[in-house]
């Protein structure tokens, strides 16, 4: 994992930090961008208490500083915000996916080099209508790990 990712997912955590400890003024603005830059940070910031954002952005500091290894989730979380922001661009511009797949390419370093025709059916009809759950799934198979292993590292609530 890069420093670039490294430095942008530390900056999502200092954000989910920062809007868990304040309550003054209207944060919607921030919450907007912070889901565009990192669809699916709100799910953290609704699911994860205080304790666990603030050790995911110190894990990123000392693994940026070289202080430590950098996190085994934190791969699997920028390839989840990465296939989700391909998603909802796909999602939006409505293509034949057919010609998504001949002519994408990745926006950032967190997406995926190339897209197969089944991510393409996946992303614009979802299984069973989630798109969170088929994005997990696909971290699990793109990291070499178990669905429930991403699952419960990534989104399960801690004490």
């Amino acid at each position: 994992m890069d420093d670039a990712l490294l430095a942008a997912l530390g900056e999502k955590y200092r954000e989910l930090v920062a809007l868990r400890s304040e309550s003054a003024g209207d944060v919607r603005p921030r919450l907007r961008a912070l889901a565009a830059r990192f669809p699916g940070a709100l799910r953290e910031l609704d699911e994860q208490p205080l304790p666990e954002l603030v050790a995911r952005r110190e894990a990123l500091a000392d693994a940026l500083s070289r202080r430590a290894p950098v996190p085994a989730w934190a791969p699997w979380m920028a390839s989840y915000h990465g296939l989700l922001r391909v998603a909802l661009r796909l999602k939006r511009t409505g293509c034949d996916a057919a010609r998504v797949v001949i002519s994408y390419m990745p926006e950032s370093a967190d997406e995926p080099e190339r897209l197969s025709h089944d991510d393409v059916a996946a992303m614009l009809a979802p299984p069973n209508g989630r798109l969170s759950a088929w994005a997990l799934a696909r971290v699990a198979l793109l990291h070499g790990v178990s669905e429930r292993e991403v699952s419960s590292i990534l989104f399960a609530r801690r004490a």
